[in-house]
């Protein structure tokens, strides 16, 4: 394909003849989108919990993503959005204009038939009676639904209880800040499409009002306000850090203004002299990198409002533009925080651009994930990051919680369950003021370190981060001692020699 530096209005023609062309609601509909709502002059189609508006008085026919902000545009922008660059978007889009199956014609006489229904009328809400998709296919354990966080807001959704044949799923609640439940989501293990040929998750929204919260129960002496983008997420981090004292919110896979202002609204009843700090446990990857962006943005919008944020996304790439009178000082924090980490990886994935009364900075989120574990890792560099942004900006208290080995929290205690039974050794276990490592007398292999930090302590065996993006279970005969906090940066021969002061196990 053409280059585009050298073919600019090639590329331009071939965009313009896109957006006035395709058929943008056909598009949608063979998709897999459904129409919702459709009146004089627009149209709203939802898959997921994407909803899509399209203003269709206009020519060409613009859209806008209601769960995203700066999702929007024509339909060469609604492509560009969804593909992994320019040149797959013009290649789709052709596609697009090719496709007979996209006329109107056809489309809308489909869409009258498939109107979206509510599900509340063939599913049956009860107590939590039937849990075997919690413990089989999610990892969670009966203590942890019985626990004061998360104690009656598991329950049971049932399909078609009139009949004999019921299906029995697990239903979330999405509750207002009074607790009056406003939807559920229901969640099965995945089933067979014969379809579509494959295998299918089970995820039902039970109606249209998405934009309500998974929350835990409020209790006494919460010690942070913690922000999931599931509640299983939420309740896989509450049991595998031991029950703290939190206060969970679950984003449902989505984040847009909406659910913010149901956020803000929690947060208000729950924290209302803003003193609590706030946990990110949103996924490690690069939606999840733009989630804590967006939420920071959200925060800093109502707590500095002398300056303007805007946050922008163009697939892996994300710009925080700041605009205001006295941002220089933002500038120097952020280049010299920035700078400093950057040296530490030999790379530059964040950066600042100043100009007049305007900082701009830039991120390449897959750059930052392709560091992947270790030392200097990806989520060492994302939270270095986050750490040095919010301290310039004198932002909130904000505290990023990456699960440490896998893209979730879920799928961590998943992990840890099948490899390991997870047990707290008091004598050995990761305290508040202490950083636990472990020698161990096995060979290591290639050019791993024999120095380990303590990831996760199991009954027999210790998991440890021996660097290198690797980790590594180290049974506890192997194990030969374990040493306090390291007050300043050491070798490892100098590590090795000092753990034998530790504690014998």
């Amino acid at each position: 394909m053409k280059n585009y530096a050298d073919n600019r209005m090639h590329y331009r023609m071939l965009i313009s003849k896109i957006n006035q062309e395709v058929d943008f609601s056909g598009y949608l509909h063979v998709k897999g989108y459904a129409l919702l709502k459709s009146s004089v002059g627009s149209k709203e189609y939802g898959k997921d919990q994407e909803r899509i508006v399209l203003n269709t008085k206009r020519n060409p026919v613009s859209y806008f993503n209601r769960n995203d902000t700066q999702d929007k545009g024509w339909f060469f922008s609604y492509l560009l959005q969804r593909s992994t660059n320019f040149y797959t978007a013009i290649t789709l889009g052709l596609e697009a204009i090719n496709a007979s199956h996209y006329s109107e014609v056809k489309t809308n006489h489909v869409l009258r038939a498939k109107k979206s229904t509510n599900l509340e009328a063939k599913f049956l809400i009860e107590p939590l009676k039937r849990w075997n998709y919690i413990i089989k296919e999610r990892g969670l354990s009966l203590k942890t639904l019985e626990s004061e966080a998360f104690n009656n807001k598991v329950l049971n959704g049932i399909y078609d209880y009139t009949k004999g044949n019921q299906i029995t799923n697990i239903a979330l609640p999405l509750t207002d800040t009074e607790g009056n439940i406003k939807n559920y989501i229901l969640f099965n293990k995945p089933y067979w499409s014969p379809k579509k040929n494959k295998l299918e998750k089970f995820r039902r929204v039970m109606n249209s009002e998405y934009h309500f919260l998974f929350a835990s129960n409020p209790t006494a002496n919460i010690k942070a306000i913690a922000c999931f983008e599931s509640g299983f997420d939420a309740m896989a981090f509450h049991e595998s850090k031991g029950f703290p004292n939190l206060f969970y919110l679950a984003f449902n896979g989505q984040l847009d203004e909406r659910k913010l202002e149901q956020f803000f609204l929690w947060k208000n009843k729950i924290d209302p002299n803003d003193k609590l700090p706030i946990k990110l446990g949103f996924d490690h990857d690069i939606a999840g990198f733009y989630f804590d962006m967006y939420f920071l943005k959200s925060l800093m919008d109502r707590e500095k409002k002398q300056n303007d944020f805007v946050l922008h996304r163009q697939n892996s790439e994300v710009k925080l533009q700041i605009r205001g009178r006295e941002i220089t000082k933002f500038g120097e924090e952020l280049k010299t925080g920035l700078t400093n980490i950057n040296q530490q990886i030999g790379q530059q994935p964040a950066k600042v651009i100043s100009l007049k009364e305007t900082l701009i900075i830039e991120i390449q989120l897959e750059n930052i994930l392709l560091l992947g574990h270790g030392k200097y890792g990806s989520r060492w560099y994302w939270d270095g990051f986050f750490s040095v942004l919010t301290s310039a900006l004198e932002g909130p208290k904000i505290q990023i919680q990456k699960p440490p080995l896998h893209k979730d929290w879920n799928d961590d205690l998943i992990w840890f369950k099948t490899h390991e039974q997870l047990m707290d050794v008091s004598s050995i276990s990761k305290g508040i003021d202490k950083s636990l490592w472990a020698v161990h007398v096995s060979k290591p292999r290639g050019n791993y370190s024999p120095i380990g930090k303590v990831m996760m302590v199991g009954e027999q065996k210790v998991l440890c981060d021996i660097g290198e993006t690797a980790y590594r279970w180290i049974s506890k005969e192997e194990i030969t001692a374990f040493f306090r906090k390291k007050k300043t940066l050491v070798t490892h021969q100098e590590n090795i020699k000092s753990a034998s002061h530790g504690r014998k196990k």
